[in-house]
């Protein structure tokens, strides 16, 4: 990065300071790349397009006439989500086509790719960690859900929205200010964690602004106007989200409280300090580990990091042990709605601010490595290879691996399971002798609810092991098939526990 540049506080709308710095021909060639690698590593999903999980909870409600989804999401504090789901979930079209609903998502994704490289090549961040960058935020398992998560649809543009309004505060343009004020609030409206990109925004000019020795009270005044739209976004969103709750009566849910006394702020200490922080640190990995594990894990990432962004400092002092203290908790403000709120759930779909951020923060802490060993002038082949090109060769060995280990986890999660499942399901309803049944019978063994060693979602063996699966997933498989079923679904855990004139669908095979 050119530390002799005068840093402006104006990041560009997208493409606007991108194509001021001359890099019109980059911009195109770089789109067309991403467009390509988001397909890409989309491919398995939008080939193999299937509802997972609470996807049949609200597509049965939905086409039931039920009011659970706008229930909960209003009581989540989420009301234009509600709407978006019953729209989407009520179109029979989007319903016989679900890859449109994941083109959607992967448009959200690879549109946000795009904000963050011109925003990053417009704070002078180099061309290879801008587009590694990019290229990791699609690896994340967040951002997997996004896709594969029909769900979710909506999610990755939420991302969009935060991370473009922090530019669009700042234009002189009364109008773009009232615009990034509504994408925010919007964004809060529909999915609250996405809109923490807005963190990731502000996270790349502190970088910049290190990097031309500007002091943190000079940047905090150049941006102060982003925190003012940021603030007036949360006070419009609660109002909002009061609004409706109150015009339809519907409560709010206890997971959405925020933190009131004292033992709920100790509670919430510990799950940073033990779940969020340490996770900054393995932002790739799914696997749960053992505390040993976990501790080993952390050291050997932490430790190399915190040398790197110390290390090249020359002299230490409080303001640069100050700034490093900020690098790695500033990607905490990503998971800002996990921070405020009583509950202390984990999941990966709500850390992506947090996670890019502290990619972002891995770069750094490599170039800084880098331009240390190249003050030092290193002898042998090998170490004049690794101190020119280091970032880009470790980063594209990162990225090709982690690319197979995504694809390895999202088959194991999502496509593999539901192929079983769907398979036991077809097969049964077509040997059946008489539909539709009185009644039906799911033998779901204790194996099934068992967890992988993983985290969050990706510890399920299948949906199915979810309690509010079965129901609405075995109508909606009847309803699918024209079968008009109208009677009792009983879950059970052995074939021996099903009634004599049971339709019996036996998943036992989903325990292995």
């Amino acid at each position: 990065m050119n530390r002799h540049v005068r840093f402006s506080g104006k990041p560009g709308l997208l493409f606007d300071k991108f194509e001021k710095v001359g890099l019109r021909g980059e911009k195109r060639k770089i789109s067309l790349y991403l467009l390509v690698y988001f397909l890409a590593l989309s491919f398995p999903a939008w080939r193999n397009s299937k509802l997972w999980s609470d996807d049949w909870a609200i597509y049965w409600d939905t086409n039931s006439s039920g009011t659970e989804v706008m229930n909960a999401t209003v009581s989540n504090g989420r009301p234009i989500l509600g709407w978006l789901l019953k729209g989407a979930y009520s179109s029979s079209f989007l319903l016989n086509h679900l890859v449109i609903l994941q083109f959607i998502s992967i448009a959200g994704i690879y549109l946000l790719g795009i904000a963050i490289y011109s925003k990053m090549r417009a704070a002078r961040f180099s061309k290879s960690i801008s587009l590694i960058l990019v290229l990791g935020v699609g690896l994340l398992p967040g951002f997997q859900e996004y896709v594969y998560f029909i769900s979710c649809f909506a999610y990755s543009w939420t991302c969009l929205f935060g991370f473009l309004s922090y530019s669009l505060f700042t234009s002189h343009r009364l109008s773009l200010k009232f615009l990034g004020i509504f994408l925010l609030t919007l964004s809060f409206l529909i999915y609250p964690a996405g809109a923490m990109f807005f963190f990731l925004a502000f996270y790349i000019d502190y970088l910049e602004s290190l990097d031309i020795s500007m002091s943190l009270f000079r940047l905090i005044r150049k941006v102060q106007i982003n925190f003012y739209g940021f603030l007036l976004s949360i006070l419009l969103t609660l109002l909002c989200a009061l609004l409706t709750s109150r015009i339809l009566g519907i409560e709010s849910a206890a997971r959405v409280h925020f933190i009131d006394t004292v033992a709920l702020t100790q509670l919430k200490l510990e799950w940073i300090a033990t779940r969020l922080f340490v996770s900054e640190f393995r932002i790739f990995s799914t696997v749960s580990p053992t505390p040993i594990q976990a501790v080993l894990e952390f050291c050997l990432i932490f430790i190399p990091i915190s040398i790197a962004l110390l290390a090249p400092l020359g002299e230490l002092n409080s303001r640069k042990f100050g700034q490093y203290i900020l690098i790695i908790l500033l990607p905490l403000l990503g998971a800002l709605p996990n921070l405020v709120i009583s509950e202390n759930q984990f999941e990966y779909r709500t850390l992506t601010a947090t996670y890019t951020m502290a990619f972002l923060m891995w770069l750094v802490a490599a170039r800084r490595l880098l331009e240390f060993v190249r003050g030092l002038k290193p002898h042998g082949f090998a170490i004049r290879l690794l101190a020119k090109k280091p970032i880009i060769l470790l980063a594209l060995l990162l990225i090709a691996v982690q690319f197979h280990q995504t694809q390895t986890d999202s088959n194991r999660l999502w496509i593999s399971p539901s192929f079983v499942r769907d398979a036991i399901t077809d097969r049964t309803i077509e040997n059946a002798k008489v539909l539709p049944p009185s009644t039906v019978c799911l033998v779901i063994p204790s194996g099934a609810y068992s967890q992988i060693p993983r985290m969050g979602i990706y510890s399920l063996k299948s949906d199915l092991a979810s309690s509010w699966v079965p129901d609405p997933y075995i109508r909606t498989k009847l309803e699918m098939k024209s079968i008009d079923f109208l009677g009792t679904v009983a879950v059970v855990k052995s074939t021996n526990e099903c009634q004599e004139d049971s339709l019996m669908f036996d998943y036992s095979k989903l325990a292995d």
